[in-house]
């Protein structure tokens, strides 16, 4: 392994993998090596539009890990399956980045995560809302007590999507992972509880509703109460469109920020009536932040995320988990453990 650079596969070879692809090949610290497929020819089409060598565009995911020429695996396939995906990465001596969701359950993370650290091998989540330098500062900003203590935050993400989905689209297929929690929950979920440092909360509310077609979530609240005093709200739907911006109501003043998700800018509104704004903006390939940060981390020897943890990833596994439960929705793989 390079000392200044990463080498990269990328396993599955759907949209955000494109993305993903871009934002490798803009970065003098990576490598985009190779892709894995369920079909050859997908995966000769993908490397053709990204640059990768023929020999290391792979039929299946078991050649993919096998190859000796990468180090690191980002895994895009549907969050259904991340979790076997790993495991068979981590089996081929590969670090391993998957998308968010991370996996379907706490458990399935856990695991993820302790054979990893026994392997001496890195794993994360992509949460790359987490990584965006607006994020990144709004954090310094909360940690300075300039504003004191947070009193409340609140975060929605959702979206409307069409009502012919067939019932084998992953957005609302449970045997894909689907339900609003999983899919756009989990950004309005990490978002809220990167404001908390991850802690436990003492108390979970969640209400919502199921999308009666496929049985699975179609919107819901979750409602965290923390034992030092602040509330969270973080709220998601896949048939209802709500305002992106974040919200931190705190002792001195509120942050406001625009497409939290997506975080160019934040504004502060203090009590005394004076205000500023902080706009970095961002590089259009998003995912380049993410990317650096998780090179640096497996450059330097650690086997978790400095940004996206372990424990802030299983905090969140367990909210969305409780959301779930609470509506009575359980994934396949779990009603075969009940």
């Amino acid at each position: 392994m390079s000392t200044d650079y990463l080498r990269w596969g990328i396993l599955a070879a759907g949209g955000i993998a494109h993305k993903f692809a871009d934002a490798l090949n803009s970065l003098p610290c990576a490598r985009l090596c190779a892709i894995g497929s369920r079909s050859k020819e997908k995966a000769l089409a993908f490397g053709a539009e990204h640059g990768i060598d023929p020999e290391h565009c792979f039929g299946s995911y078991e050649e993919l890990v096998s190859c000796p020429d990468i180090d690191v695996i980002y895994i895009a396939s549907p969050h259904s399956h991340h979790a076997l995906h790993a495991h068979l990465a981590l089996d081929g001596g590969k670090h391993v980045f998957a998308e968010k969701s991370f996996t379907l359950t706490p458990k399935e993370a856990l695991g993820v995560f302790e054979k990893a650290k026994a392997r001496g091998l890195f794993s994360a989540e992509a949460m790359w809302t987490r990584f965006l330098p607006a994020n990144v500062e709004l954090m310094r900003l909360i940690d300075s007590g300039q504003l004191g203590d947070i009193h409340i935050a609140t975060a929605a993400f959702s979206s409307h999507f069409p009502d012919d989905l067939p019932p084998t689209h992953r957005v609302i297929d449970p045997k894909l992972g689907g339900g609003a929690l999983m899919d756009m929950g989990v950004y309005s979920s990490a978002w809220v509880s990167m404001l908390m440092h991850d802690d436990d909360p003492a108390t979970l509310f969640a209400t919502g509703a199921m999308y009666a077609p496929t049985g699975c979530d179609e919107r819901a609240t979750i409602v965290c109460k923390y034992a030092s005093g602040p509330e969270t709200v973080a709220s998601c739907g896949i048939k209802t469109r709500m305002d992106a911006t974040g919200y931190v109501c705190c002792e001195k003043g509120t942050v406001t920020v625009p497409d939290f998700w997506n975080a160019m800018s934040f504004s502060v509104h203090t009590n005394d009536g004076k205000t500023w704004e902080f706009a970095p903006g961002r590089n259009e390939m998003g995912f380049v932040y993410e990317i650096q940060s998780v090179t640096a981390d497996i450059l330097a020897g650690r086997t978790e995320s400095s940004v996206m943890p372990h424990r802030s990833t299983l905090r969140v596994q367990r909210t969305l988990e409780f959301a779930r439960h609470t509506l009575g929705f359980y994934y396949p793989v779990e009603t075969e453990e009940r």
